[in-house]
């Protein structure tokens, strides 16, 4: 399933919102935050999963992200 970049900028901003951030829509936002730490420790530790640590995306120090993708095989993403 394909989705659509301009569909999702198309939804008003508290929806936005309220679906990029934990704070807002878990109801317990600290255990997801919890799970998400330890989801990408288990994926650093799989010897399946290439992990690339503080890819930077722009000049800001804090402009950085994590790249995971399988090392063989077919490649999936589950969002």
């Amino acid at each position: 399933m394909e989705i659509e970049f301009d569909a999702l900028m198309k939804l008003p901003l508290d929806q936005l919102n309220f679906q990029l951030s934990p704070s807002l829509s878990a109801k317990n936002p600290g255990a997801v935050l919890d799970a998400m730490v330890a989801q990408t420790a288990a994926a650093q530790d799989d010897p399946q999963i290439d992990v690339q640590m503080d890819v930077p995306y722009g000049p800001r120090p804090r402009q950085k992200l994590d790249v995971f993708h399988p090392k063989a095989g077919e490649a999936r993403l589950n969002l």
